[in-house]
């Protein structure tokens, strides 16, 4: 039978309560609840140069800063794996440059009109979508399809909490036999499984990810 002091007793209930707390859990945001009149359908975004429309219900980390002649900001940052895809409609002017930005990871694909143009900023890391013509663009910004750079996302985020259980755990229990010489013997043998536990987490992103790279 095995059997645990009250200080090993204590440190499993905090480990208890810290393990469920470790998610890929996103900061609230906004949601876009679009009108559902038939004549006047979603929500608009507008300013001198042209209008945005959103015709589906999405979530965003944030929406703005929204200027009379400036770019119009839509933060998917966090939402992309949620959302997938977003769905506008865009509709410039032609009487300016109209910019819409994106700040979030790169996506896998944008689809657009071929006169408007698009560009992702790696040091802003937002992405951009740009017209200077009159028209009407069902836009879509998809972050969803590229089996790749689903499969690393989940391989390093899963390596990375399996990573930070063991180092919970190593820590933690090393602390105990610090505290109480009785198990002092077996610290250096805690101390390897530990080091193999957060060794085996990488080992298993890096393959994943090897596999995913080369697919």
């Amino acid at each position: 039978m095995i059997r645990f002091s009250k200080s090993q007793l204590g440190m499993m209930t905090l480990l208890g309560l810290l393990i469920p707390s470790i998610n890929f859990a996103h900061a609230s945001g906004v949601t876009v609840v679009p009108r559902s009149s038939q004549n006047n359908p979603g929500v608009t975004f507008k300013n001198a140069y042209g209008y945005v429309n959103v015709t589906r219900r999405e979530s965003f980390s944030g929406i703005g800063p929204l200027t009379g002649t400036g770019p119009l900001y839509f933060n998917v940052s966090g939402f992309e794996p949620i959302v997938g895809i977003y769905y506008f409609t865009v509709v410039p002017f032609g009487n300016g440059t109209m910019i819409l930005r994106f700040p979030g990871t790169v996506p896998f694909e944008v689809l657009h009109s071929t006169s408007s143009t698009v560009s992702y900023d790696s040091i802003n890391h937002w992405q951009s979508l740009t017209y200077s013509t009159s028209q009407t663009d069902p836009v879509q910004v998809i972050y969803v399809g590229s089996v790749k750079t689903n499969i690393q996302n989940s391989a390093w985020g899963l390596a990375a909490i399996f990573s930070l259980i063991g180092f919970v755990v190593g820590i933690l229990w090393i602390k105990m036999d610090l505290e109480e010489p009785e198990h002092a013997a077996t610290l250096g043998r805690k101390k390897d499984l530990v080091r193999a536990l957060i060794l085996m987490c990488f080992a298993i992103a890096l393959m994943f990810s090897m596999a995913a790279l080369f697919s």
